[in-house]
Protein backbone atom coordinates (compact mmCIF):
# COMPACT_ATOMS: atom_id res chain seq x y z
CA UNK A 1 0.00 0.00 0.00
CA UNK A 2 1.67 3.68 -1.09
CA UNK A 3 2.36 6.61 1.32
CA UNK A 4 -0.69 8.23 -0.06
CA UNK A 5 -3.17 5.52 -0.25
CA UNK A 6 -2.49 5.46 3.43
CA UNK A 7 -2.82 8.74 3.56
CA UNK A 8 -6.52 8.67 2.42
CA UNK A 9 -7.12 6.01 4.43
CA UNK A 10 -6.61 7.75 7.58
CA UNK A 11 -8.76 10.35 6.64
CA UNK A 12 -11.55 8.00 6.24
CA UNK A 13 -11.07 6.73 9.15
CA UNK A 14 -10.70 9.70 11.05
CA UNK A 15 -14.21 11.09 9.72
CA UNK A 16 -15.68 8.45 10.49
CA UNK A 17 -15.01 8.11 13.43
CA UNK A 18 -15.62 11.70 14.07
CA UNK A 19 -19.15 11.28 12.59
CA UNK A 20 -19.55 8.17 14.94
CA UNK A 21 -18.78 10.40 17.93
CA UNK A 22 -20.82 12.95 17.20
CA UNK A 23 -24.25 10.97 16.45
CA UNK A 24 -23.40 9.25 19.84
CA UNK A 25 -23.11 12.52 21.31
CA UNK A 26 -26.28 13.85 19.44
CA UNK A 27 -28.30 11.37 20.80
CA UNK A 28 -27.09 10.90 24.33
CA UNK A 29 -28.13 14.95 24.99
CA UNK A 30 -30.61 14.90 23.05
CA UNK A 31 -32.35 17.74 20.69
CA UNK A 32 -30.78 20.66 23.17
CA UNK A 33 -28.09 20.04 20.66
CA UNK A 34 -29.86 21.75 17.88
CA UNK A 35 -30.13 25.17 16.70
CA UNK A 36 -32.83 27.72 17.56
CA UNK A 37 -33.98 29.10 14.82
CA UNK A 38 -35.41 25.33 13.89
CA UNK A 39 -35.96 23.79 17.16
CA UNK A 40 -39.41 25.07 17.54
CA UNK A 41 -40.88 26.31 14.24
CA UNK A 42 -44.66 25.66 14.74
CA UNK A 43 -44.31 27.13 18.89
CA UNK A 44 -47.50 28.74 20.37
CA UNK A 45 -48.17 31.52 23.17
CA UNK A 46 -49.58 28.69 25.67
CA UNK A 47 -50.43 28.65 29.49
CA UNK A 48 -50.64 25.80 31.69
CA UNK A 49 -50.92 24.55 35.44
CA UNK A 50 -50.28 21.69 37.60
CA UNK A 51 -51.68 21.53 40.71
CA UNK A 52 -50.36 19.43 43.78
CA UNK A 53 -52.49 18.57 46.25
CA UNK A 54 -51.99 17.54 50.18
CA UNK A 55 -54.73 16.17 52.14
CA UNK A 56 -54.14 15.36 55.94
CA UNK A 57 -50.61 16.31 56.54
CA UNK A 58 -50.41 15.31 60.30
CA UNK A 59 -48.25 17.46 62.10
CA UNK A 60 -44.58 16.85 62.13
CA UNK A 61 -45.36 14.67 58.68
CA UNK A 62 -43.05 14.41 55.72
CA UNK A 63 -44.53 13.48 52.39
CA UNK A 64 -43.25 13.14 48.68
CA UNK A 65 -46.00 14.05 46.18
CA UNK A 66 -45.64 14.31 42.41
CA UNK A 67 -48.02 15.40 39.28
CA UNK A 68 -48.05 15.43 35.98
CA UNK A 69 -49.33 17.48 33.00
CA UNK A 70 -48.88 17.05 29.26
CA UNK A 71 -47.66 19.95 27.41
CA UNK A 72 -50.82 21.38 24.76
CA UNK A 73 -48.27 23.05 22.34
CA UNK A 74 -44.67 23.29 21.47
CA UNK A 75 -43.97 26.70 23.28
CA UNK A 76 -41.06 28.46 24.69
CA UNK A 77 -41.81 28.82 28.54
CA UNK A 78 -40.02 32.72 29.81
CA UNK A 79 -41.95 32.49 33.20
CA UNK A 80 -42.65 30.10 36.18
CA UNK A 81 -44.67 31.14 39.07
CA UNK A 82 -45.32 29.23 41.79
CA UNK A 83 -48.19 29.81 44.70
CA UNK A 84 -49.70 27.71 47.95
CA UNK A 85 -53.14 27.69 48.33
CA UNK A 86 -52.59 27.03 52.15
CA UNK A 87 -49.46 27.59 54.45
CA UNK A 88 -46.63 28.15 52.35
CA UNK A 89 -44.45 26.79 54.98
CA UNK A 90 -45.77 23.17 54.43
CA UNK A 91 -43.74 23.44 51.13
CA UNK A 92 -40.18 22.01 51.76
CA UNK A 93 -38.96 21.91 48.05
CA UNK A 94 -40.57 21.60 45.05
CA UNK A 95 -38.52 20.20 41.30
CA UNK A 96 -39.85 19.97 37.57
CA UNK A 97 -38.65 18.39 35.07
CA UNK A 98 -39.45 17.60 31.31
CA UNK A 99 -39.69 13.58 31.32
CA UNK A 100 -39.02 13.87 27.47
CA UNK A 101 -35.41 14.99 27.55
CA UNK A 102 -32.81 13.85 29.00
CA UNK A 103 -30.81 16.12 32.26
CA UNK A 104 -27.70 17.93 30.87
CA UNK A 105 -25.75 17.41 34.45
CA UNK A 106 -27.84 13.82 35.13
CA UNK A 107 -28.34 12.42 31.77
CA UNK A 108 -30.16 9.61 32.72
CA UNK A 109 -32.99 11.04 34.67
CA UNK A 110 -35.70 13.88 32.82
CA UNK A 111 -34.08 17.55 32.26
CA UNK A 112 -34.84 19.61 35.15
CA UNK A 113 -36.59 23.02 34.17
CA UNK A 114 -37.28 24.86 37.90
CA UNK A 115 -37.09 24.12 41.49
CA UNK A 116 -38.78 26.10 44.31
CA UNK A 117 -38.15 25.88 48.04
CA UNK A 118 -40.88 27.69 50.40
CA UNK A 119 -38.92 31.20 49.60
CA UNK A 120 -41.41 30.87 46.80
CA UNK A 121 -39.15 32.17 44.32
CA UNK A 122 -41.20 33.46 40.82
CA UNK A 123 -39.51 33.79 37.45
CA UNK A 124 -41.33 36.76 35.83
CA UNK A 125 -39.26 36.09 33.19
CA UNK A 126 -36.30 33.89 32.77
CA UNK A 127 -34.20 36.65 30.24
CA UNK A 128 -35.17 38.44 27.39
CA UNK A 129 -35.81 37.07 24.19
CA UNK A 130 -35.67 33.76 25.86
CA UNK A 131 -37.58 30.75 27.10
CA UNK A 132 -37.03 26.93 27.86
CA UNK A 133 -38.14 25.06 24.44
CA UNK A 134 -40.89 21.90 25.63
CA UNK A 135 -42.78 20.26 22.83
CA UNK A 136 -46.27 19.39 22.36
CA UNK A 137 -47.43 16.29 24.22
CA UNK A 138 -43.94 15.81 26.55
CA UNK A 139 -44.88 14.84 30.25
CA UNK A 140 -43.87 17.46 32.83
CA UNK A 141 -43.30 16.24 36.09
CA UNK A 142 -43.04 18.27 39.48
CA UNK A 143 -41.87 15.99 42.28
CA UNK A 144 -42.52 18.24 45.66
CA UNK A 145 -41.72 17.63 49.36
CA UNK A 146 -44.30 18.62 52.03
CA UNK A 147 -43.15 19.57 54.96
CA UNK A 148 -45.40 19.94 58.64
CA UNK A 149 -43.54 21.88 61.01
CA UNK A 150 -46.96 23.00 63.15
CA UNK A 151 -48.87 21.53 65.76
CA UNK A 152 -51.95 21.10 63.36
CA UNK A 153 -52.78 19.07 60.62
CA UNK A 154 -52.67 20.78 57.40
CA UNK A 155 -54.30 20.52 53.65
CA UNK A 156 -53.99 22.46 50.47
CA UNK A 157 -52.47 23.16 47.19
CA UNK A 158 -49.21 24.05 45.50
CA UNK A 159 -50.14 25.50 42.34
CA UNK A 160 -47.38 25.74 39.94
CA UNK A 161 -48.26 28.18 36.65
CA UNK A 162 -46.29 28.24 33.55
CA UNK A 163 -46.51 30.84 30.77
CA UNK A 164 -44.65 30.35 27.33
CA UNK A 165 -44.38 32.71 24.10
CA UNK A 166 -43.66 31.78 20.51
CA UNK A 167 -41.13 32.25 18.50
CA UNK A 168 -38.35 32.74 21.30
CA UNK A 169 -34.67 31.79 21.47
CA UNK A 170 -34.22 28.58 23.63
CA UNK A 171 -31.96 28.41 26.51
CA UNK A 172 -31.33 25.40 28.23
CA UNK A 173 -31.10 25.16 32.42
CA UNK A 174 -28.53 23.17 33.79
CA UNK A 175 -29.35 22.56 37.48
CA UNK A 176 -26.75 22.17 39.70
CA UNK A 177 -26.51 20.70 43.79
CA UNK A 178 -23.79 20.31 46.58
CA UNK A 179 -25.42 17.08 47.28
CA UNK A 180 -25.79 14.89 44.08
CA UNK A 181 -29.05 14.74 42.94
CA UNK A 182 -28.51 12.50 40.62
CA UNK A 183 -29.24 9.76 42.96
CA UNK A 184 -33.05 10.79 43.19
CA UNK A 185 -35.04 14.07 41.62
CA UNK A 186 -36.57 13.82 44.96
CA UNK A 187 -33.94 14.29 47.41
CA UNK A 188 -32.28 17.36 45.90
CA UNK A 189 -29.06 16.58 47.05
CA UNK A 190 -29.31 17.86 50.91
CA UNK A 191 -26.19 17.45 53.04
CA UNK A 192 -24.87 17.68 56.61
CA UNK A 193 -22.77 20.56 58.60
CA UNK A 194 -21.86 18.41 61.76
CA UNK A 195 -21.68 20.43 64.79
CA UNK A 196 -18.41 21.91 65.63
CA UNK A 197 -18.61 23.54 62.73
CA UNK A 198 -19.81 27.59 62.43
CA UNK A 199 -18.94 28.65 59.09
CA UNK A 200 -19.23 26.20 56.54
CA UNK A 201 -18.34 26.11 52.98
CA UNK A 202 -19.31 23.43 50.84
CA UNK A 203 -18.28 22.45 47.21
CA UNK A 204 -20.06 20.21 44.82
CA UNK A 205 -19.60 16.33 44.98
CA UNK A 206 -19.31 16.60 40.82
CA UNK A 207 -18.50 19.30 39.36
CA UNK A 208 -19.67 19.92 35.68
CA UNK A 209 -17.57 19.54 32.74
CA UNK A 210 -19.28 21.26 29.81
CA UNK A 211 -19.64 19.20 27.09
CA UNK A 212 -19.86 22.49 23.93
CA UNK A 213 -19.24 25.75 24.40
CA UNK A 214 -22.71 28.48 25.83
CA UNK A 215 -23.33 31.59 27.07
CA UNK A 216 -24.69 32.14 30.86
CA UNK A 217 -27.37 34.50 30.55
CA UNK A 218 -28.54 34.12 34.16
CA UNK A 219 -28.85 32.34 37.27
CA UNK A 220 -30.84 31.88 40.60
CA UNK A 221 -30.51 29.43 43.83
CA UNK A 222 -31.35 27.98 46.60
CA UNK A 223 -30.21 27.83 50.14
CA UNK A 224 -31.60 26.69 53.66
CA UNK A 225 -31.78 27.92 56.54
CA UNK A 226 -28.46 29.37 57.99
CA UNK A 227 -27.36 29.88 54.31
CA UNK A 228 -25.30 32.97 53.66
CA UNK A 229 -24.35 33.12 50.41
CA UNK A 230 -23.83 30.83 46.67
CA UNK A 231 -20.97 31.26 44.78
CA UNK A 232 -20.40 30.01 41.02
CA UNK A 233 -17.08 28.45 40.21
CA UNK A 234 -15.59 28.44 36.71
CA UNK A 235 -12.44 26.64 35.94
CA UNK A 236 -11.37 27.39 39.68
CA UNK A 237 -12.16 30.96 40.07
CA UNK A 238 -15.27 32.92 41.71
CA UNK A 239 -17.00 34.19 38.98
CA UNK A 240 -20.79 35.23 40.64
CA UNK A 241 -22.17 35.20 44.19
CA UNK A 242 -25.55 34.87 45.14
CA UNK A 243 -26.75 37.09 48.33
CA UNK A 244 -29.76 37.12 49.96
CA UNK A 245 -32.49 39.31 49.39
CA UNK A 246 -36.10 40.70 50.85
CA UNK A 247 -38.52 38.42 48.60
CA UNK A 248 -40.20 41.02 46.15
CA UNK A 249 -43.08 38.97 45.48
CA UNK A 250 -44.02 38.17 49.26
CA UNK A 251 -44.02 40.15 53.11
CA UNK A 252 -43.84 36.52 55.17
CA UNK A 253 -40.51 34.97 55.70
CA UNK A 254 -39.27 31.89 54.83
CA UNK A 255 -39.00 29.18 57.68
CA UNK A 256 -36.39 26.94 56.11
CA UNK A 257 -35.46 28.37 52.77
CA UNK A 258 -33.23 31.59 52.46
CA UNK A 259 -34.40 34.18 48.87
CA UNK A 260 -31.42 34.61 46.84
CA UNK A 261 -31.43 37.25 44.32
CA UNK A 262 -30.65 35.62 40.75
CA UNK A 263 -28.34 37.39 38.71
CA UNK A 264 -28.78 38.10 35.27
CA UNK A 265 -26.15 39.28 33.13
CA UNK A 266 -26.36 42.19 30.91
CA UNK A 267 -23.27 40.74 28.53
CA UNK A 268 -23.57 36.90 28.95
CA UNK A 269 -20.66 34.74 30.03
CA UNK A 270 -18.92 33.00 27.44
CA UNK A 271 -18.27 29.35 28.47
CA UNK A 272 -15.89 26.89 26.19
CA UNK A 273 -16.04 23.11 26.29
CA UNK A 274 -13.94 21.22 28.75
CA UNK A 275 -14.87 24.17 31.13
CA UNK A 276 -15.80 23.19 34.70
CA UNK A 277 -18.67 24.32 37.09
CA UNK A 278 -18.36 24.36 40.56
CA UNK A 279 -20.55 25.72 43.12
CA UNK A 280 -19.94 26.72 47.15
CA UNK A 281 -22.13 26.94 49.63
CA UNK A 282 -21.40 28.94 52.71
CA UNK A 283 -23.35 28.58 55.77
CA UNK A 284 -23.03 30.33 58.99
CA UNK A 285 -24.82 28.50 61.98
CA UNK A 286 -24.48 27.82 65.76
CA UNK A 287 -21.10 26.16 65.94
CA UNK A 288 -22.79 23.38 68.05
CA UNK A 289 -25.72 22.42 66.17
CA UNK A 290 -25.54 19.33 64.00
CA UNK A 291 -28.06 20.66 61.03
CA UNK A 292 -28.71 17.67 58.85
CA UNK A 293 -31.34 20.23 56.65
CA UNK A 294 -27.95 22.15 54.18
CA UNK A 295 -28.74 22.32 50.81
CA UNK A 296 -27.25 24.56 47.33
CA UNK A 297 -28.95 24.20 44.60
CA UNK A 298 -28.41 26.54 41.45
CA UNK A 299 -30.00 27.07 37.82
CA UNK A 300 -27.96 28.32 35.15
CA UNK A 301 -29.90 29.43 31.64
CA UNK A 302 -27.30 28.68 28.80
CA UNK A 303 -27.58 29.67 25.18
CA UNK A 304 -26.03 26.99 23.74
CA UNK A 305 -26.57 27.96 20.20
CA UNK A 306 -23.76 29.49 18.75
Amino acid sequence: MTHQVKSKLSIIVGVFTLLVISILFTSQHGPWMNRGDSYLPNSRDASFTIDVPYQNLLPGEDRYARQKITVPVDTYINSFAPEMQGLFTMLHHANIVDTSESDIYCPNFPRMLFATGNEIKIVDEIYPGYGVPVRKGAVLEAFVHFANTTTRVESGILRLRFSGKAGLRPTLPLFLTIGDYCISSELAGEYTIPAGIATSKTRMQRPVVLPRAGKLLMWGGHVHQYGTSLRLIKNGEVISTLLPFENPHRTEAATSSVYLRRVDFAKPLVFQAGDTIDMEAVYQKPENLFYTGAMGVAGLFFDFEE
